[in-house]
């Protein structure tokens, strides 16, 4: 809800006063009475077009200056998202070149003043779907937790226990923790 100014407001009251004397009822045979009444009538309805005029444009103002702001704050995050990225991007590749120097010298741990890094050897299951069916048609049924959704840790036991599970392929990737 605009916030309408408190001239603005003044105006519409006197306005609604003129009005009201107007209905009251006005001895029509007094013809200056008239005269005076619609004078100033039309004064009010000119300093309200004024007024309803300056208020429009300042609000013209307001909504030009907040779109900028926000243009300008868009642009903002953007670069910070940049940034962000860049800096990811470079942790991911500190991050591999540890991995590859691990692998390199054979290293499994090392422990400094400032922290630890270790690479272990795990293991990832996935079924693998290519057709897009709905997973209770795929998987059997002790491994189906709804009809889109496959029972991982059901799934996770059995490859465990060294059962096939049909669908599911079974993956080692090597993960570098840095603490």
């Amino acid at each position: 809800m605009p916030v309408i100014p408190p001239e603005l407001l003044q105006i519409e009251d006197r306005r609604r006063a003129l009005l009201e004397r107007l209905s009251e009822g006005v001895d029509v045979g007094n013809e200056e009475e008239l005269t005076v009444l619609a004078g100033l009538f039309e004064e009010a309805n000119e300093d309200r077009a004024d007024k309803l005029q300056e208020w429009t444009d300042d609000m013209v103002k307001i909504h030009h200056t907040l779109k900028a702001e926000i243009a300008a704050t868009d642009e903002f995050k953007k670069r910070i998202q940049a940034i962000v990225d860049r800096k990811k991007a470079a942790l991911e590749q500190v991050r591999n070149n540890v991995a590859e120097t691990f692998a390199l010298l054979g290293v499994k741990k090392v422990k400094t003043d400032t922290g630890t890094a270790f690479i272990s050897t795990r293991t990832r299951n996935t079924v693998v779907n290519p057709l897009g069916q709905e997973v209770n048609q795929l998987l059997a049924r002790e491994f189906v937790r709804t009809t889109y959704s496959a029972d991982m840790p059901a799934i996770n036991a059995a490859i465990k226990a060294g059962e096939p599970v049909a669908h599911v392929e079974t993956e080692e990737y090597q993960s570098l923790t840095i603490r």
